[in-house]
């Protein structure tokens, strides 16, 4: 039986673990020792510059994204992606960064007060000069597990949720948009 050059690298490759089954379980030390990859083409934690439109969630058919603002990101490091990704994002408290992603903070950083409520007339007015606006910024992927396993003991109780799954975001830590006057 003569065997040809393809079938012995295949072979090979499966058996060093190189072609591995889809469905294959990885340990989660894995994750510290090779790059995930996340939804912009870059490995999770790798700051770059972004280019994005902010999106009022409202409009996206997701309820989980009511009453929040996404990302629309178009430009990675310069690089114009095949596809706009919408990502959740949010600004840790350490970082000077005006990119609230909610009305309330959008309020506070207008206003320089929280909001203990808003109606849809002050929200709308609000985000005339906000939601449709570029931006470029500094930020990275990060991700995490959300939701509820589906194989949960019957004499647990189960709210309403999503199901077990892993999710991104962003997380903004410096603004590159230029504004008027700068």
């Amino acid at each position: 039986m003569k065997l040809d050059a393809l079938t012995v690298l295949v072979a090979l490759l499966s058996t060093t673990g190189a072609i591995a089954d889809d469905n294959s379980p990885i340990h989660v030390d894995e994750l510290n020792r090779r790059p995930v990859i996340g939804r912009l083409g870059v490995p999770l934690g790798k700051p770059v510059v972004i280019q994005a439109k902010i999106i009022d969630g409202s409009g996206i058919d997701r309820k989980s994204y009511d009453e929040t603002y996404l990302l629309e990101v178009s430009h990675v490091d310069g690089v114009q992606l095949d596809n706009p990704v919408l990502m959740e994002f949010y600004t840790p408290g350490y970082v000077r960064v005006k990119l609230p992603h909610n009305a309330f903070g959008l309020y506070e950083q207008v206003y320089g007060k929280a909001a203990s409520k808003l109606d849809s007339a002050q929200t709308t007015d609000l985000e005339k000069e906000y939601v449709g606006r570029t931006v470029r910024v500094v930020a990275y992927e990060t991700g995490s597990f959300h939701g509820l396993p589906s194989d949960l003991p019957n004499d647990v109780p189960i709210p309403q949720s999503t199901s077990f799954h892993f999710s991104t975001s962003l997380v903004v830590v410096a603004d590159r948009s230029r504004r008027k006057g700068q």
